[in-house]
């Protein structure tokens, strides 16, 4: 993964893990902590596969 992608993804964890969870209790939604990990995984794992579709093409 290149230097940007993994900014990205580092970004995008420390939102999902830190962030999100206080804009969504503004509407009264909470996530737990199986919905959050699902959600960090499915980042990593999508930018891990992304690069790779882009490549073999």
């Amino acid at each position: 993964m290149s230097a940007p992608g993994w900014l990205v993804t580092v970004v995008g964890t420390v939102f999902l893990v830190f962030v999100l969870p206080y804009i969504l209790a503004a509407f009264g939604l909470v996530l737990n902590g199986t919905e959050t990990l699902l959600l960090v995984v499915l980042l990593w794992a999508g930018s891990w596969v992304f690069p790779r579709r882009q490549a073999a093409k």
